[in-house]
């Protein structure tokens, strides 16, 4: 259920379930602060349709590969940056591979560290880049 403002909700975060041997069940400890500030409130300019499915995808890349992305020293640009981080390249199709440097999807396609551009720290209430057409 949505409130005043049309980027926040009150429905609680996706569950993040743990698949061995490469997953956790939590966000990584780096990237908690990030994960909590992102499921809290939806950027205004992405629809709540693909919001909730990139959020079900990083819950899901948690469980999967948590273990593997932390190992890696992978950032919050890494993974949440709005042009290029790879949680909202997944779309709905799930990492089957992942390296230092890359990420395969069960679609065939590959992402790349290092694509997505670089945000001086991601603050608190998640202000990256407004201009992305993704909806």
């Amino acid at each position: 259920m949505a409130s005043g403002n049309p980027g926040r909700f009150t429905v609680t975060h996706p569950k993040i379930t743990m698949e061995a041997p490469f997953g956790l069940d939590r966000p990584l400890a780096q990237l908690r602060e990030t994960w909590l500030a992102i499921v809290a409130e939806r950027p205004l300019e992405v629809s709540p349709i693909a919001w909730d499915a990139a959020m079900y995808d990083a819950a899901l890349l948690f469980g999967d590969w948590g273990k593997r992305i932390e190992s890696y020293q992978w950032t919050a640009n890494d993974l949440f940056a709005r042009h290029g981080g790879l949680v909202w390249s997944i779309r709905s199709s799930p990492v089957v591979a992942i390296g230092k440097v890359m990420a395969s999807l069960l679609d065939g396609r590959v992402w790349t560290r290092g694509s997505a551009p670089f945000f001086k720290g991601l603050d608190a209430r998640w202000k990256l880049d407004v201009t992305d057409p993704i909806t």
